[in-house]
Parts: C-alpha cells; sequence; structure tokens
C-alpha cells in the first residue's frame, strides 16, 4: 500500500473516530482510556488461532472482497454464501459457522433471487430468519449516514444475539460521486468499512466488480485489494463459473474452491403481477448450481448426490426425445446456444411409454390414481434431476434440456 493511501485511510477512520467520539491517547494526559495494547511474543503466540465463519475462506472477523466482472455472477455467490451462513450449511465444501447475516443491496432488487433460492432449495421463509435486507443506499464516505447505520446495525444484533456477516453489494454504488480510482476516497470507504467491522465485531463482505484486465485485480485503487484480509474472484468462462481465492490469511492463494453454473429457476407466470403480460411470459431467476465437485479444506472431494434407480427411466426418455425431436437454440439469457430443447409435454409422453398405466384394468377410479401416481412420478423425477448437484438437467418455460 502506497503511503498516500495509507494517509487516507488514516484520515478517514480519524474522521470516524471523532464521530464516534473516541479520544486521543497520545498527547493528552487528563484522557486515561487505554487504546492500544502492547503483546510480548508469548502473549502473541498464546492468543486463540484465526476463526472463521466460513472455514479458511471469510475469517470470523475482517474486511472480504469478493468480485467479478459484469455478468459473472457475483452476486448470486454472495446471496448464496450469506443464505448458507444464516442457516448453518456447508458452502464450497467448507463448514460454516452459523450466524446472523446482514445483505446491503444497493444494485437492483434481490426479491426474485430470494425467492429462486428458496423454491429451489425447497425451503420455508422461516428457515432463512437468519438473513436480514437492507434493499437501500449507503454512503461510506458520508461519515454521518456510516455512525447511523452502525447503530441499527448495533440494535438487531442486540436483538437477534449478534452479526456473523454484513455483505455490501456494491462497492462502487456505496461511495456515490466518490473515484474508486482515487486513493483518497478509496481510503476513506475502507477507513467506513473497517469501522463497521470493528462495531460490529464481525467479518464485511464488499461486492466489487473487475477491472478490464483480471489480472490485475478487482477494478479501482490498489490499497483495496491491500486491505483486504481475504480476497475472492468470480470467474466465467461461458456457462461455467467458478469461485477463486485470490487472497487468504491462512489459506492457500489461488485455490478454486468452487465451479457452478447458474441454474434458471421458473418462479411462474408474469400475468399474475402484470396485467399486460402475455399468457406464456413467466419470471425466472438464477440460483448457484455446483457443476464439478471440488475438494474440501482437507483435500478430500465430495461426491456427487446419487440419484435413484427409477430416475434413470426418466433420463433415458429425455435423451431419447431429445434425439428424435430435438431442437437446437441459437441461445437466450436463460439456455446456452447450441443446447438442444424439447417441451416438458414431449418428455413426459415419451417417459409415460416406460411408465404405462394398466388400461385394460376395468376399474375407472383405480386407473385415475393410477395415472395421478404415475404423474407424481415424473415430477419427482424432474425435480430430483433438476436439484441434485451437479444438475443434470434444465428447464425454463416449459422447454427442458441435458447439461
Amino acid at each position: 500500500m502506497d503511503d498516500a493511501a495509507m494517509l487516507a485511510i488514516e484520515r478517514g477512520q480519524a474522521e470516524l473516530d471523532a464521530r464516534a467520539g473516541h479520544l486521543p491517547t497520545i498527547g493528552n494526559e487528563g484522557v486515561k482510556p487505554i487504546r492500544f495494547r502492547f503483546l510480548t511474543f508469548a502473549q502473541l503466540l498464546a492468543q486463540p488461532p484465526t476463526l472463521y465463519t466460513v472455514l479458511r475462506v471469510v475469517p470470523r472477523r475482517g474486511l472480504i472482497v469478493l468480485w467479478g466482472a459484469s455478468g459473472s455472477g457475483k452476486t448470486f455467490v454472495a446471496l448464496d454464501l450469506a443464505a448458507a451462513v444464516s442457516r448453518g450449511t456447508p458452502w464450497a465444501g467448507h463448514r460454516t459457522r452459523r450466524g446472523t447475516v446482514v445483505y446491503i443491496c444497493t444494485e437492483g432488487a434481490l426479491q426474485t433471487r430470494a425467492k429462486a433460492y428458496l423454491k429451489h432449495h425447497d425451503l420455508s421463509e422461516d428457515e432463512l430468519e437468519g438473513l436480514h435486507i437492507l434493499p437501500a443506499g449507503i454512503n461510506l464516505l458520508a461519515s454521518e449516514e456510516v455512525e447511523i447505520l452502525i447503530a441499527d446495525l448495533r440494535g438487531l444484533a442486540k436483538r437477534v444475539g449478534g452479526i456473523a456477516v454484513i455483505t455490501l453489494d456494491t462497492l462502487n454504488r456505496a461511495i456515490p460521486g466518490g473515484d474508486e480510482n482515487s486513493s483518497e476516497d478509496m481510503g476513506r470507504a475502507i477507513a467506513a468499512a473497517k469501522r463497521i467491522e470493528e462495531a460490529l465485531d464481525c467479518a464485511v463482505i464488499l461486492v466489487h466488480h473487475g477491472g478490464k484486465d483480471a489480472q490485475r485485480g478487482p477494478r479501482g485503487h490498489s490499497s483495496l485489494k491491500a486491505a483486504a484480509d481475504a480476497e475472492l474472484m468470480v470467474e466465467r468462462d461461458g456457462e461455467v463459473r467458478t469461485v477463486k481465492v485470490e487472497k487468504s490469511r491462512d489459506g492457500a492463494d489461488g485455490e478454486t474452491i468452487l465451479t457452478f453454473r447458474l441454474q434458471v429457476v421458473d418462479l411462474g407466470p408474469a400475468s399474475e403481477f402484470d396485467p399486460d403480460a402475455e399468457p406464456e411470459d413467466r419470471i425466472t431467476s438464477c440460483v448457484v448450481m455446483s457443476v464439478a465437485s471440488v475438494p474440501d479444506a482437507g483435500g478430500r472431494r465430495s461426491k456427487p448426490t446419487k440419484l435413484p434407480k427409477e430416475t434413470q427411466i426418466y433420463v433415458r426418455a429425455l435423451r431419447e426425445v431429445l434425439s428424435e425431436r430435438g431442437e437446437t437454440m441459437t441461445g437466450t439469457s436463460a439456455i446456452p446456444p447450441g443446447t438442444k430443447v424439447v417441451t416438458i409435454d414431449a418428455w413426459r409422453e415419451r417417459a409415460y411409454v416406460a411408465d404405462p398405466v394398466d388400461l385394460a384394468t376395468t376399474d375407472a377410479k383405480q386407473r385415475e390414481r393410477d395415472a395421478d401416481a404415475r404423474l407424481k412420478r415424473f415430477k419427482r423425477a424432474q425435480r430430483a434431476l433438476q436439484n441434485t448437484e451437479p444438475a443434470q438437467i434444465g428447464v425454463v418455460n416449459n422447454l427442458v434440456w441435458i447439461y
């Protein structure tokens, strides 16, 4: 970090300290509070090891930068991480410490993405009660606003028993009117983020854009990279995306911890919400779906979910109908170019050939029950193929394809 950046951070911290009521202890003999505690080497070694909220990825306390190019899927990754911590479930093969997460969304709405996450993981709203969304902008360059935010966060922390992670998406929108290439503005933003970290005793994740040259790291002044305790990079190569640890306090730099694609989730017809929508218009969003097992922190690889044997009937039926009647897509926002697709109805008709109902029975009610059971088996297989990791099929707008 250059001298100008360090000076800017110090000035920003001094301004925030003054607003928070901190008093200097040097050069003022009438003030007794101790701000600095010096340790001997023995005392340093006696300190507990680094604790993590996401093992070897997100420290329990610190500044984390999660960045990627536009369209890389970084917000989906940030939301997926936040939801995992709030639920206490593993993320990218790493154990998490369950805790309350605050997601400050300054860029776009998260409603459809949150709905997609719930639907994909078959969760109720109550199962994500530990994830709190602030759908409003925040100006890290305005010290008064930062202190108001901290006061509100402390109020929330008191009610819920503490906050584990605060995610701010995106950094650029959180410095309105500022210049992210300026050492002074970036220094003030970093100081504000550190102030939030210290006040709430938690991890602060800054979601940020990548520059034109990915090799040079996140966009803007280099002081951001220098100040980060951890750095995660989201990259995209076609439809395959990765999360790589570019910087870690104690872990291995350069390790890819997650390979994923964005799985489209159908949230229903738009006509329910938009009277002018066409009947076939649908609301869709995406969720993070792992496409390959990657080593966990111990170097072990997780096994993909094993599908029930009966599901293979439906896979074979889909392969057959795709081979015979599949249409090649030129590419949409949801379906990769060159992908062969068929309608779900065509798939279901072919699957019914392998899973017939006994039409010879004279009992009409029994035929009806058998047909209903067959439909349920088909829908159960469809959900299994969509929701397993890695996913086997993609579905959107009544079209289905095999990955």
